[in-house]
């Protein structure tokens, strides 16, 4: 299936459509909606009947009147059969823009008092000790055993994510670019990552989340980011380093940050 430029063709969100060739030899045209729950599009071509098809398989014919036709569609997909006219130029879809951004606070994000408001299960499979170079705090595990399932520490951020959904408009959706500086000494294994979870009201309990590629090797600091949706009902966000089982080595870890940045989707 080729692009097809139907972008701008409905009254609400917009349009992303395909097309290809038919196994009778008719084009066939994919028409999918984004960014609204229903809306009307508006078809051109030159036939005087279009055959619709939705998900399962039903069909119903469309009529055109003088090369045009309208019809209803929701968010799943719509097949349209016979011969239809694009819109001029490249396929560009619109682009979620960046309404504003803020920190999310953390306590001790950069170890500056010890260990405090860190938390996990290392257990007998290694040691988390607070360490200072200069004017630079950091938290350095030891792992002297490969666990056998997945290990590590975390910390959770103080704002309150469900305020922040209540003041989100139509339209706009919430993300978290999260980051960490990490120090790897000979980690062997799958490795380390950085995650980020969502917290259930009450923060008991986690229901998804994100993370970052795993690292593994030796290496000066370097930073791991990686930025996600927050998925709505969150409450809080819980950043840890987990380490995956059968890893072996050591690691330093410091300046633990989460930027919250609202998006507002095209269409709205």
């Amino acid at each position: 299936p080729q692009r097809f430029n139907l972008v701008k063709r409905s009254d609400k969100g917009f349009v992303k459509a395909f097309r290809w060739i038919a196994a009778n030899g008719k084009p066939m045209h994919a028409i999918i909606l984004e960014n609204a729950n229903s809306a009307t599009v508006r078809l051109t071509g030159n036939e005087k009947t279009l055959q619709v098809f939705d998900c399962w398989g039903n069909s119903r014919a469309l009529p055109m009147v003088d090369g045009e036709a309208k019809m209803q569609v929701n968010r799943l997909p719509i097949y349209v059969e016979g011969n239809l006219v694009p819109d001029a130029g490249v396929v560009a879809y619109p682009e979620e823009i960046l309404v504003r951004s803020f920190e999310a606070p953390f306590i001790n994000p950069s170890f500056a008092q010890g260990l405090d408001q860190w938390h996990g299960g290392l257990r007998q499979f290694g040691t988390i000790t607070h360490h200072r170079e200069g004017e630079i705090d950091f938290a350095r595990v030891q792992l002297v055993d490969r666990p056998k399932h997945f290990i590590g520490i975390g910390t959770r951020s103080s704002v309150e994510i469900d305020k922040v959904f209540a003041k989100l408009k139509p339209g706009q959706v919430l993300k978290a670019n999260v980051s960490c500086k990490v120090r790897l000494d000979n980690i062997k294994g799958r490795g380390i990552t950085l995650t980020c979870d969502f917290l259930k009201a009450g923060h008991k309990g986690r229901f998804g989340g994100n993370e970052h590629a795993y690292v593994a090797g030796s290496s000066d600091w370097k930073q791991l980011q990686f930025t996600c949706n927050v998925l709505p009902g969150t409450t809080g966000l819980w950043i840890a380093i987990n380490v995956s089982p059968g890893t072996i080595g050591n690691f330093d870890l410091d300046e633990i940050a989460v930027k919250l940045e609202i998006w507002q989707k095209p269409g709205y």
